[in-house]
């Protein structure tokens, strides 16, 4: 009978911590969009990066059925070696956290999260299934892209609102478009759905391409991000002691 009321006394003073664990556990995988930009750079410093590459296999194939081979197979060496320069700017310049390279072939693969299907890149552009990435930790996604027409989101406030998924209230940030909508080539970093982040989490910086005398080449755009990165996390001193 001892035993008994020892094993139940047992059974109620782990069950909370139990559902403590498990609800540690839900909470590490949420998705990195959800958190605060403040958040994200630590989810990021303590995570991955995921650079997608572009390989225009769909034009090229439709070049090449259309008999432009020649104009195709210079494409395809333009592109390469675009990729080929991507890839050593961020070996030698970007520390801030892991990288992996993953083909825009696997867009939707990487949205859903079905890394199992995922073939990374190794840097030399080829298809490497010996690759593999921590699933549980978060991530973001960086290309060279163009920023948003709609303009630049910025934090406002927080305002309160009572939770749809689950009972309670629950902090909303509340954010304002800043003026009237960029149009400009960069490197970008977006959330795991491939939307892009807003400031004050710094996520882009310029390639100021097309514009005489001031266009960054890519190893000096890498450069820029990374150092941009660190900036913002090292002006949150309690996040940089977290890491540490």
């Amino acid at each position: 009978m001892q035993i008994r009321h020892l094993l139940i006394s047992l059974f109620l003073l782990l069950t909370p911590l139990l559902i403590f664990a498990q609800q540690q556990n839900q909470d590490s995988i949420k998705s990195i969009r959800e958190l605060e930009p403040e958040s994200q750079i630590l989810a990021l410093k303590n995570g991955i990066l995921l650079v997608r590459l572009q390989l225009r296999e769909r034009s090229l194939q439709q070049l090449r059925e259309m008999g432009k081979i020649e104009y195709a197979d210079k494409m395809e060496t333009k592109q390469k070696a675009y990729n080929e320069e991507i890839v050593h700017a961020f070996r030698t310049e970007f520390h801030f956290c892991p990288v992996y390279f993953f083909s825009s072939n696997y867009t939707q693969d990487v949205k859903e999260k079905n890394f199992d299907k995922v073939v990374f890149l190794s840097d030399d552009l080829t298809e490497d299934p010996n690759i593999k990435i921590d699933e549980t930790k978060h991530f973001l996604i960086a290309e060279f892209d163009a920023i948003d027409k709609g303009g630049e989101k910025r934090f406002s406030h927080y305002r309160y609102v009572e939770g749809e998924d689950k009972p309670g209230v629950e902090k909303e940030p509340v954010y304002y478009a800043a003026g009237e909508g960029v149009d400009f080539a960069a490197l970008v970093i977006s959330d795991d759905q491939f939307v892009q982040l807003h400031r004050p989490f710094p996520y882009y910086a310029r390639t100021f391409e097309k514009v005489p005398l001031i266009e960054r080449k890519i190893i000096r755009t890498v450069e820029k991000l990374n150092k941009k990165l660190y900036k913002y996390f090292y002006e949150n001193s309690a996040f940089s002691q977290k890491d540490n």
